[in-house]
């Protein structure tokens, strides 16, 4: 079983070889803060805060801000209302807001030292000085978090595919790719280093960014 489960955990950080090849020489910085605000039986309350950065990490360009709750409705299916504020700097040197209310759909299950994840989101996205007032997007993320023998449980490989599809008019014009390690440092800390590419369609061609993400979990 064991084998199993990390062949699937290789399976999905191989996909990032192809575009790796045609990423980009400028690398991205994702710095990521995950809050837990409350637990009530099934519901529990998160509040995430990501900084990312470009230019080879040496500039701020998106600060991101996501409150949300989640229900466990069934023994594998979580549902939650997300709501996010975001600042992103264009080229141009203007920051530009958006606000997202989101709607997540999570089936989970895990299969011995495997946990397998696929997370349904709707986005509504309010942009500042786009040419539509609202826009609709869904994103669909499955992952694999595969614990090692003889960690105590403390470490895991974790690998996940997000694609991302525009409507009425976008389609497919995203998609996201990361493979790593996650780590609990004490009870109530655990973090995740992560190395992903970031494929944006722009046009009839694909834009490439390879990403490294830092992410810190507290737990209550």
């Amino acid at each position: 079983m064991s084998r199993f489960g990390l062949a699937c955990v290789l399976v999905l950080g191989s996909l990032a070889v192809t575009p790796a090849v045609r990423a980009s020489d400028d690398w991205h910085l994702w710095q990521e803060t995950v809050w837990p605000l409350f637990t009530r039986g099934r519901v529990s309350g998160t509040l995430v805060e990501q900084t990312r950065y470009r230019d080879d990490m040496r500039e701020i360009f998106f600060v991101y801000w996501e409150g949300s709750a989640a229900v466990q409705v069934l023994p594998h299916l979580r549902a939650g209302a997300v709501y996010s504020y975001m600042q992103e700097k264009g080229q141009d040197g203007h920051w530009r807001d958006e606000h997202r209310p989101m709607f997540d759909l999570i089936p989970h299950v895990a299969v011995g030292p495997v946990k397998f994840e696929n997370r349904a989101r709707l986005e509504i996205r309010v942009i500042e000085g786009a040419s539509d007032d609202v826009k609709w997007r869904y994103r669909n993320r499955i992952q694999a978090v595969y614990t090692l023998p003889g960690t105590d449980g403390r470490l895991a490989v974790c690998a996940s595919e997000e694609p991302f599809f525009e409507t009425p008019h976008g389609g497919w014009n995203q998609n996201r790719l990361f493979a790593g390690l996650q780590t609990s440092l004490t009870k109530q800390l655990s973090a995740t280093l992560a190395w992903g590419i970031q494929s944006i369609r722009r046009g009839a061609d694909w834009d490439d960014r390879q990403l490294l993400l830092l992410s810190g979990k507290i737990r209550l």
